[in-house]
């Protein structure tokens, strides 16, 4: 929302979680004018979204948790205009990683596959460490926590926290800039 309001742009946020577009809709009132963002449920492979209606897409820390990777970035390139760019993040396996060497393409084939050209990919060394810092204060705001999510969404939360806990370091983070080739 803050890149919205810093670009004067109309932002449209897709999450599969009808809490979290709650408190995203919640959110927005203290982001600017009231109609720049709107809120809607989809999923990474179903956005529910218009073809070629979007100016750019930024996803931070979640489309690796996508089903199915390769139909989240085919479902990018169909609501990105030509011309335009989506920045997500994403991690892969370093050795010693229970995934690692998994038969599995990397991002830079993925988003080759679905259409768009790879521009840049940017380690984000700093990434472990925010990941630690994060679940240390989920861990310790747990009940807080819980009660603001709700059970589903906690249990998915904390799912998360208990199984990456143990291999935040054994990852390598990047920051992707894909753009569709017009």
């Amino acid at each position: 929302m803050w890149l919205a309001r810093a670009f004067n742009a109309r932002l449209i946020g897709v999450d599969f979680s009808p809490r979290a577009l709650e408190i995203a809709r919640r959110r927005a009132l203290d982001f600017g004018p009231a109609g720049r963002a709107e809120f809607r449920p989809g999923s990474f492979e179903d956005t529910g979204l218009p073809a070629a209606c979007a100016d750019g897409v930024v996803s931070m820390d979640a489309i690796p948790f996508a089903a199915d990777r390769a139909a989240a970035l085919a479902e990018l390139r169909r609501i990105l205009r030509p011309g335009a760019r989506a920045v997500f993040t994403a991690v892969r396996p370093l050795p010693g990683h229970p995934k690692y060497g998994a038969a599995r393409p990397g991002w830079p084939e993925l988003i080759r596959r679905a259409g768009l050209e790879l521009e840049a990919e940017i380690d984000r060394p700093e990434e472990p460490g925010l990941w630690e810092r994060l679940y240390a204060g989920l861990t310790e705001h747990e009940e807080q926590v819980r009660a603001e999510l709700g059970p589903a969404g906690a249990e998915i939360l904390y799912d998360e926290v208990r199984s990456a806990d143990s291999t935040i370091y054994l990852r390598a983070a990047s920051l992707y800039v894909a753009r569709v080739v017009e």
